[in-house]
């Protein structure tokens, strides 16, 4: 059983300590030291800016254990494209769950309030970057993936994240598996 809210300030001991394990679990091969010190500060120091923002448009939701305990976040904002359709995206930068919530549902949920407010603010697509499983072929001149940006429109998004829910909620859908990320 989970709860989830929108972060506040007093989350952000919470908020560094899950930074800080879900680096350690997924060991990204670059940005290089995202576990240092040094970048563990500056993401607390970007969270506490997010988080008293009067006008934000980066925004952590946290998912809580019934103690209250804060056992994952997703950090999802909005960008403005420079170039081409559409201007405003959605954009999930980091979603982490500690393992006891991993498989409860908990990562469609933080994906499904994150693309509701997307669809609230008249963002039609969502975007999202995540670590390649497959080399390409810019390897072949020394380039190393690191990530793999893709797309999905919103309402498209919801309507997948209820069927998955369907699927759960019945208890048929034994090939769901929740990203670290």
């Amino acid at each position: 059983m989970y709860t989830i809210r929108f972060a506040t300030i007093d989350d952000l001991p919470a908020l560094r300590s899950l930074w800080s394990a879900m680096i350690r679990e997924t060991t990204p091969s670059f940005p290089r030291g995202l576990g240092s010190p040094q970048t563990i500060d500056a993401f607390t120091r970007q969270a506490a800016m997010v988080l008293t923002d009067p006008q934000p448009v980066t925004f952590v939701l946290v998912c809580c254990v019934p103690s209250g305990e804060v056992r994952g976040f997703h950090v999802f904002g909005y960008q403005t494209r420079q170039l081409g359709e559409p201007r405003e995206i959605a954009f999930s930068f980091w979603l982490y769950l500690s393992p006891e919530l991993r498989g409860s549902g908990a990562h469609d949920d933080l994906c499904y309030l994150s693309a509701e407010h997307a669809i609230n603010r008249g963002v039609e697509v969502a975007e999202i970057t995540r670590a390649p499983s497959w080399p390409d072929r810019w390897s072949k001149l020394g380039f190393e993936a690191y990530e793999i940006r893709s797309q999905c429109p919103t309402t498209l998004l919801l309507s997948k994240l209820d069927e998955r829910r369907r699927q759960r909620a019945n208890g048929l859908d034994h090939s769901v598996e929740e990203d670290v990320q």
